[in-house]
């Protein structure tokens, strides 16, 4: 593996120490912002400097809400309302991507109490705000390199990153479950830092289904070759570039 790889390693052992130190902490939603921050702090010291990186909710123009969001990659370019240092209203039109933190990311039978049934709901409550009018050009869209193939992701995308949580067996039968009532409830992205895995959704916008088996092609999920961290940053670098490249413009005149 590159220095790159050995970099991010580096920076994963690192995350999970801090999250360790704020473990120090009684209050478990004091716990939970700590190891938000420790999430955020990495994004933003990693990420192209164009983004703003702030915990908030996102609101479309007709007023509908997500619910309070772990982390959203704001674009400088497009207007945002602050309301508190690290605390934002995002518009719908203008939020790139979410990031779900989890200190522990546990699973159960579907429907009953979990932290991934509370991170698919995180997701559900962004994929049903439409994004109407539609933004023009839409910024989660590329060409591949090779072949110009034009790929698109259908929303904005929704990672979750966890500190601590289930194997990747374990994992994907829940997924499977959920992909089974509703494949748009599944998040973008999956990372696990201690366990040092991240799972990419096969969707076409990481994995060129050109290039994989036949077996690889049918999965719902697709892990990454490196580190947990480099998959999780190259995931969301592509997402950034593509929104600057898009660079759309917000409709503003439709939230007054």
């Amino acid at each position: 593996m590159g220095f790159l790889n050995d970099h991010f390693t580096r920076i994963r052992t690192s995350l999970l120490a801090k999250a360790e130190e704020a473990g120090i902490l009684r209050h478990s939603t004091s716990k939970g912002t700590a190891r938000e921050l420790i999430v955020a702090d990495f994004l933003e010291s990693s990420l192209p400097r164009e983004f703003d990186f702030v915990t908030g909710e996102i609101t479309s123009p007709t007023g509908r809400r997500s619910g309070q969001l772990d982390i959203m990659l704001l674009p400088q370019s497009a207007p945002r309302f602050l309301l508190a240092p690290g605390v934002s209203l995002g518009l719908l039109h203008a939020v790139t991507a979410v990031i779900e933190v989890k200190s522990v990311l546990s699973t159960a039978p579907l429907w009953n109490p979990s932290e991934l049934r509370n991170a698919i709901e995180t997701v559900r409550s962004v994929r049903q705000l439409e994004i109407s009018p539609r933004l023009d050009p839409w910024p989660w869209s590329a060409a591949r390199a090779l072949t110009c193939e034009h790929i698109k992701l259908d929303h904005i995308p929704v990672c979750v990153v966890a500190f601590k949580g289930p194997t990747i067996e374990t994992l994907l039968v829940y997924l499977s479950q959920i992909a089974a009532s509703n494949r748009a409830d599944l998040p973008n992205v999956i990372t696990c830092l201690e366990r040092d895995y991240t799972l990419i959704l096969n969707d076409g916008w990481i994995y060129n289904p050109a290039k994989l088996s036949e077996d690889s092609r049918q999965m719902l999920y697709l892990k990454g070759d490196c580190s947990s961290l480099v998959d999780l940053f190259d995931f969301l670098m592509k997402v950034t570039q593509a929104w600057t490249y898009a660079s759309p413009r917000t409709p503003f005149s439709h939230y007054l």
